[in-house]
């Protein structure tokens, strides 16, 4: 998983193989990830995330919710203060 960051907003670029369920790179403006009810698929763990779809010169797609690779959200988790 590669970010960018555009006018203020962080864009995730995934992989096909890192996000379930769609063709090709993904790129999404985050708003949540459920860190609550991960899914375990083929002895991976996945987890609910939705956002914003945008395309590679930033105008927005819509709303977008999809299954993500744990091991791709390395990192994005929130650490307690």
């Amino acid at each position: 998983m590669e970010r960018e960051s555009g006018s203020g907003a962080q864009v995730w670029i995934l992989a096909e193989t890192d996000y379930r369920f769609g063709a090709g790179e993904l790129r999404i403006v985050v708003s949540s990830v459920d860190w609550s009810q991960p899914h375990v698929l083929d002895g991976e763990s996945w987890y609910d995330v939705r956002g914003t779809e945008v395309t590679a010169d930033g105008r927005v797609i819509g709303p977008r919710q999809t299954m993500v690779k744990a091991s791709r959200l390395n990192g994005a988790r929130k650490r307690p203060d």
